[in-house]
């Protein structure tokens, strides 16, 4: 017999952002890699680390660069786990 779960992964990243690194070059440099924002999103951007820091990017971060040169710190800050049996 077989049985298939459903199971989320929750991870929870702290991002630190040096803003003194993102001056108006970062900017335009980042958003004609990734997307175009209209403008500074520091939000987006720590999400956008996260993200790749989960998929195991963490020294460095495609549209951001080298995370110690930008002086970026990340880190797993936690986690939670649930499932449910699928049908």
């Amino acid at each position: 017999m077989k049985q298939t779960f459903s199971v989320a992964v929750t991870k929870y990243i702290d991002v630190t952002l040096d803003t003194d690194k993102l001056d108006a070059d970062f900017w335009e440099e980042f958003n004609s890699m990734i997307t175009d924002r209209g403008g500074p999103d520091n939000e987006y951007l720590a999400e956008h680390i996260a993200w790749n820091f989960v998929q195991g990017d963490d020294e460095f971060v495609e549209g951001v660069g080298d995370l110690k040169e930008m002086n970026i710190s990340v880190a797993e800050a936690g986690s939670d786990v649930s499932s449910e049996v699928q049908p």
